[in-house]
């Protein structure tokens, strides 16, 4: 197998399939990612046996063929990179060589028929926008039980009818609910585990979003961790907020506009894009 891909379109694929990758080690292929090369793009899949996520990405192929990686190393690795291509090639060894901007890596990996295969869905489904899961999960999640005896509660119930869509989640000492009415094609009630609602907030939440902002300057591009920004936002009141920064390398300030008695500061570090 031989490929060439860009790093930030790669990286952000990876980090996608980490929650997915096992920690334990009882079977060696579930601490790995598989992945296959097809007509110009790559296909990449993470399963720990009850939650299974595929994801693809655009690729120049110059060799077919498929290998199990270790997620993890390999996610390091990419990281650790600097902007720009990345070219992979593996042999009959199950070797992978990495090589980008003068940097060279070499990664042990397995067979790729040692991982499990993919199994099929044949039961009911509906489609629902992205933006109502994002907005859906973090309002009940927090309410899911943890006792694995009692498995109905470790998660939470989805109910779509024509008329509404409903997320119920209970520990059995509290509940929460949230709903929106509208016109839905297809009617479901299943209930979802709270591992699978965590990593299907991560998947809904990556999406890109375009909000007004008072700024005048030159333009700059610069990430930060979704759940850091998020964290300030849930413990102020205040509809607007300040986001000071140097530019995309420095840590930015995040502040209260125009608080009228406490000052709340907090100081978040960009993340390598």
């Amino acid at each position: 197998m031989h490929f060439k891909i860009d790093r930030a379109a790669f990286l952000n694929e990876l980090q996608s399939l980490q929650g997915v990758v096992s920690a334990k080690q009882l079977i060696p292929a579930l601490s790995h990612l598989l992945i296959e090369t097809k007509a110009g793009r790559i296909a990449m899949r993470a399963t720990d046996l009850d939650i299974t996520v595929k994801t693809e990405c655009a690729a120049s192929v110059r060799k077919d063929g498929s290998i199990c990686l270790p997620a993890r190393k390999l996610t390091e690795i990419v990281k650790s990179l600097a902007k720009g291509g990345i070219e992979i090639k593996t042999n009959d060894l199950c070797q992978a060589t990495i090589t980008s901007n003068g940097s060279r890596f070499k990664l042990h990996g397995m067979d790729a028929d040692s991982f499990p295969d993919a199994e099929g869905y044949s039961g009911e489904y509906a489609e629902i926008h992205a933006e109502i899961f994002s907005r859906f999960i973090p309002r009940v999640i927090h309410a899911a039980g943890q006792e694995e005896s009692r498995y109905t509660l470790n998660g939470a119930k989805l109910e779509i009818t024509n008329e509404r869509i409903r997320m119920v989640a209970t520990d059995g000492h509290r509940l929460a609910l949230v709903e929106r009415e509208g016109k839905f094609a297809k009617t479901l009630d299943v209930l979802i585990p709270k591992k699978s609602l965590a990593e299907l907030a991560k998947l809904c939440a990556s999406g890109n979003e375009t909000l007004p902002i008072d700024y005048a300057g030159e333009a700059i591009t610069a990430g930060f961790n979704a759940a850091y920004l998020n964290n300030f936002l849930s413990a102020v009141e205040e509809d607007e907020i300040l986001l000071e920064f140097k530019d995309g390398q420095s840590p930015a300030q995040l502040s209260v506009n125009n608080a009228a008695e406490d000052r709340c500061r907090v100081i978040v570090m960009p993340m390598r894009m």
